[in-house]
């Protein structure tokens, strides 16, 4: 609008481009001068004629108008997800896969210049909220460094809008997968009893070793009752001498190495399954070490009939020293033919034939039937069998007739 000296305001001129200029030029926040250019006086006086006087130059115009940026709002949002399995790592800004995240915005940003800002990710710039180590999901955030960063393009130190930062992102750490595999060995000696957990796990020989995420040699399990089986024909803990294979009682023992592993691992970040657990552990029962292994038998004996001997075995008894009550030594059904004869000299007499005549012999067991004694004994170990059988031939009575006339 053009206003005249009396006051008047009845003349008016639409300005054209040019016509107007500012003090300086604006872009950041704030209120600028608005001037008449030497243009725009000239086309006023073009316009309104010669009837009015017009001041000399462009300056001495002295109403000015004004132009007010006012600040902008923009909300700054950050989207995306990424993730891994747990590896017992924490998780830092640097680790981050940068293309899974982007920023949206509200409105454009543009700098005092005038060009539309974007800000391309670096890891500087954003931020995990929390120690993103444990399996579960973390919010991700633009750092005060992305932060500033963005705002610093648009000029005036960020200034020239009001910023609110809002995040949709997150990183999602998923649990991982232990295994379990049993081994080792253990033994004891016989004693009559079954095999107790207690005796499994003696000496630390039969362990779970667990690997998962940063698990090391000491991240075992000890087997309790039930985790386990026998390969017994019932399927119980053995009682007598032999080698015995132990497997996982799967449907069993999962809950137990779950708790072991949240104790270990922590709570979540590792899980196992059924397919996860495998191998085999051996137990071993030893026979019992006695001693004093005897055979006796009643001492025998016959009046001399011309025939020979005959060793009577049905009365024979097996004793030893640190046998068990409830587990004595087996006669595996000793024979006559199982025993040698020796004369009253040591002798050893020849199989064949048995003796005949008068005289004190000893039966002694044969060493091949100590071999067979032990067989049939197997839950005891001896090396030697003491014991004999005295055998005595008396003289018959004989009676003499005389005769003649």
């Amino acid at each position: 609008m053009v206003t005249t000296e009396n006051g008047t305001n009845n003349l008016s001129y639409t300005a054209k481009d040019g016509d107007l200029v500012f003090n300086q030029t604006p872009g950041n926040v704030g209120t600028y001068q608005v001037e008449l250019s030497a243009q725009g006086l000239a086309n006023i006086e073009k316009a309104l004629g010669t009837n009015y006087a017009y001041p000399q130059a462009s300056a001495d115009v002295t109403t000015k108008g004004t132009l007010t940026v006012n600040q902008g709002k923009v909300t700054v949002t950050l989207n995306g997800s990424d993730g891994k399995t747990y590896d017992a790592n924490e998780t830092l800004p640097g680790n981050l896969d940068l293309s899974k995240y982007n920023v949206a915005y509200s409105a454009s940003v543009y700098s005092a210049d005038g060009k539309v800002q974007k800000l391309t990710l670096t890891a500087n710039d954003l931020q995990i909220v929390g120690n993103a180590t444990n399996a579960g999901t973390y919010q991700v955030e633009l750092s005060p460094t992305g932060q500033a960063k963005l705002e610093q393009f648009t000029g005036n130190n960020g200034a020239n809008y009001k910023w609110t930062f809002k995040t949709n992102a997150d990183y999602k750490i998923t649990a991982a997968t232990a295994t379990a595999e049993v081994s080792g060995s253990n033994e004891k000696a016989f004693d009559g009893s079954a095999v107790t957990p207690v005796e499994v796990n003696s000496n630390g020989q039969i362990l779970v070793h667990f690997t998962y995420p940063g698990s090391n040699a000491q991240s075992t399990y000890t087997l309790q009752d039930g985790d386990y089986t026998w390969n017994t024909k019932d399927g119980k803990a053995p009682t007598v001498v032999g080698n015995y294979t132990i497997n996982l009682n799967k449907d069993a023992i999962l809950a137990h190495l779950q708790a072991a592993l949240n104790s270990q691992a922590g709570s979540g970040n590792v899980t196992i399954a059924e397919d996860d657990l495998s191998g085999q552990a051996s137990f071993n029962i030893t026979p019992k070490e006695i001693s004093d292994v005897t055979i006796s038998g009643s001492d025998q004996s016959k009046t001399y009939n011309g025939q020979a001997a005959d060793l009577n075995v049905s009365g024979l008894t097996i004793s030893a020293s640190g046998t068990l009550t409830d587990t004595p030594l087996v006669n595996p059904g000793i024979k006559a033919s199982d025993f040698d004869l020796y004369d009253a000299d040591g002798k050893k007499l020849d199989a064949a034939p048995a003796p005949v005549n008068v005289g004190t012999y000893q039966a002694r067991l044969k060493a091949n039937a100590l071999a067979t004694l032990q067989k049939a004994n197997p839950n005891y170990t001896f090396s030697s069998v003491s014991g004999v059988i005295n055998y005595t031939i008396t003289p018959a009575t004989a009676t003499a007739t005389i005769g003649g006339s």
